[in-house]
């Protein structure tokens, strides 16, 4: 990945073509401003379920992979695949949250979870 790629890494208009060909963007809002995909959105409030105190500063964390291979013996890599491929869970990018005031860094549901049950 070039210097020029990586310092676009945090564009937030970036991380679309990241995606497998055909697949819009998971925060995409659908007419009327009402988000889609059974409310599992940004607009989904969060909430940090180790310190319970955090309800607004949190970082997104898309996870990225790339295919290698290496030799078993001397653990040399022997191939690194050019591009990089935004990891999928259930056909959506997995995404983790990490709560900017605790450091706590966990699957996106936990804090979503946390925050419905907190608002009980």
């Amino acid at each position: 990945m070039s210097q020029k790629q990586r310092s676009h890494m945090k564009h937030s208009r970036l991380i679309p073509t990241l995606l497998p060909e055909g697949q819009k963007p998971r925060y995409e809002k659908v007419h009327g401003g009402q988000p889609k995909d059974r409310g599992r959105t940004l607009a989904e409030p969060y909430l940090c379920p180790i310190c319970r105190s955090n309800r607004t500063s949190f970082e997104i964390i898309f996870k990225l992979s790339r295919e290698i291979r290496k030799d078993p013996e001397t653990g040399e890599e022997l191939f690194q695949a050019d591009s990089m491929s935004v990891m999928l869970r259930n056909d959506r990018p997995e995404l983790e949250v990490k709560c900017l005031t605790c450091g706590y860094t966990g699957y996106e549901g936990l804090f979503i979870k946390a925050a419905r049950q907190g608002a009980s």
